[in-house]
């Protein structure tokens, strides 16, 4: 896939602390985060329709943020404020993902509209979890705690990260549009 630099946008997420700026988007509260996994469907059903983005595409963007895709990393984290882009319409920012004494850098699709993080099989795998994963996984991403579910249906090898995340701790995304 072709990267249009024209269309290069950074994304900074950013920590807030107790004051929230009326600027943010603030996308839920954390008492919310109940009331939400009620709401939506369950994970192993959850589908997005992603048929334009795929495996070999992140390994090419992920040369962009000058890491290699799912690699096992010897820098434990990225640190905030993390820049993105987009690429093929969609939001891709790169974190850490941690499990036990593994750090992975990895790339993920921002989905304000999944309550969900999402991890591909492949980046379970190098994760050291190769089992058939059937529940959420407790693991960090950027040194906080999420819980990851199996990237299933139209966006297998896609790594997803929801709002419940976003959420709960308590990031914001912030758009800078250089033309």
């Amino acid at each position: 896939m072709k990267f249009d630099s024209c269309c290069f946008i950074w994304f900074i997420f950013v920590l807030l602390s107790s004051l929230k700026a009326s600027m943010c988007i603030i996308l839920t509260g954390v008492a919310d985060e109940l009331k939400m996994s009620k709401t939506f469907i369950s994970p192993n059903k959850y589908d997005i329709m992603l048929t334009d983005i795929k495996k070999e595409d992140l390994r090419d963007y992920s040369r962009q943020f000058d890491f290699e895709y799912n690699v096992v990393s010897k820098e434990k984290y990225v640190v905030f404020p993390v820049q993105g882009i987009i690429a093929d319409s969609r939001l891709l920012i790169p974190l850490t993902v941690h499990y036990k004494k593994v750090y992975v850098k990895t790339l993920f699709l921002v989905d304000p509209g999944s309550p969900y993080v999402f991890l591909s099989q492949d980046t379970f795998n190098v994760l050291g979890i190769s089992d058939t994963i059937t529940v959420g996984i407790n693991l960090l991403i950027q040194g906080k705690p999420a819980v990851a579910h199996l990237s299933t249906n139209h966006f297998s090898d896609i790594n997803v990260i929801g709002a419940i995340y976003l959420s709960k701790h308590s990031l914001h995304l912030s758009v800078r549009y250089d033309i």
